[in-house]
């Protein structure tokens, strides 16, 4: 399936989530008011979404890289074939991996590497939006096609600064 397709539905889902978790609210409470209530030890379903999308993400991860490794995929760079493109590949995706099982778990550094890693990544966005990085011809054509990593990157970040996610992360 198409990485544009299962982002789509990846963000129409989350987006449905959080549609119908804004619509049963009528006031946000502060993260003062999560606090002082008796700790949820539920995992948020938004956070499941998170874990399960960044897991998936990483195989595929994990594959693209050994796929560059092993030459099934020809990535030239100025006429250099990067293996190392692939090694770096593998290493994020493994990173990307323990960081959702964290995710899954509640862990407070899981929600940390995810909250910078988002940032980073919707820096990288809007640099490639940009055209920062058109030297490199993976980034030459239509910019505006990496608008929607660039939402998803925002909505990640929006909802892992929800009060009632920082207070599972608290637990």
């Amino acid at each position: 399936m198409n990485k544009k397709i299962l982002l789509f539905i990846d963000i129409f889902i989350f987006f449905c989530i959080s549609l119908k978790n804004m619509t049963n609210m009528k006031k946000q409470p502060s993260t003062e008011d999560y606090l002082q209530q008796t700790p949820n030890k539920e995992r948020p379903l938004g956070i499941s979404f998170i874990s399960v999308s960044e897991a998936i993400g990483s195989g595929i991860g994990i594959l693209f890289g050994l796929l560059i490794i092993t030459g099934g995929i020809s990535f030239f760079i100025q006429g250099k074939l990067f293996v190392e493109l692939g090694v770096v590949f593998i290493i994020l995706s493994l990173i990307a991996l323990i960081t959702a099982k964290g995710l899954w778990n509640g862990r407070k550094w899981a929600w940390t590497v995810t909250l910078i890693l988002n940032i980073l990544g919707l820096v990288f966005f809007i640099l490639v939006i940009l055209g920062i990085f058109s030297f490199i011809p993976l980034f030459r054509t239509n910019m505006t096609r990496y608008i929607p990593d660039l939402l998803f990157n925002i909505y990640i970040i929006y909802y892992l600064t929800r009060p009632h996610v920082i207070v599972f992360f608290k637990r």
